[in-house]
């Protein structure tokens, strides 16, 4: 009993040491690396959006950064990549804004084309903070990819 505890205890600290870093991206615009976890400490540099870091130890709501060696908010690190620039939708899109004397066609209800509305009880359709678009049902649930 002695020896499975003890080689249990040892299987688990391989583990811990031998933890791979993990590969995230910064989600925020800019994010400050500092020298310890805390808010307090010197920024040792800045961290674009979309730049690929790797976590090599978490503490609390921080995490450690292998290069260049610094800690970071865990919550501005994304597993997914992150666009360095959001793209803004040309209006032509969503139609012209002046008023016309020729009628349009109406949309239906399934349609997912731009120029003619957002197939919603609202015809404003909102690009989400990775660049999906969605509108407000009449619910006022999200509907994607309109």
């Amino acid at each position: 009993m002695k020896m499975s505890v003890r080689a249990v205890a040892c299987l688990i600290a391989a583990f811990t040491l031998s933890t791979p870093a993990m590969a995230k991206y910064v989600s925020a615009e800019i994010l400050n690396c500092r020298a310890g976890p805390n808010a307090s400490e010197t920024i040792i540099t800045k961290l674009n959006r979309g730049q690929s870091v790797e976590v090599r130890e978490t503490s609390g709501t921080w995490s450690r950064l292998s290069a260049p060696s610094c800690w970071v908010l865990t919550r501005y690190l994304s597993e997914a990549y992150v666009s360095s620039s959001v793209r803004s939708t040309p209006s032509s899109l969503y139609g012209s804004t002046r008023a016309s004397s020729a009628k349009k066609p109406k949309a239906s209800k399934r349609s997912s084309s731009f120029q003619s509305g957002c197939p919603c009880s609202g015809s404003k359709v909102c690009i989400g903070p990775r660049g999906g678009r969605y509108c407000i049902t009449s619910g006022g649930n999200k509907r994607y990819g309109v």
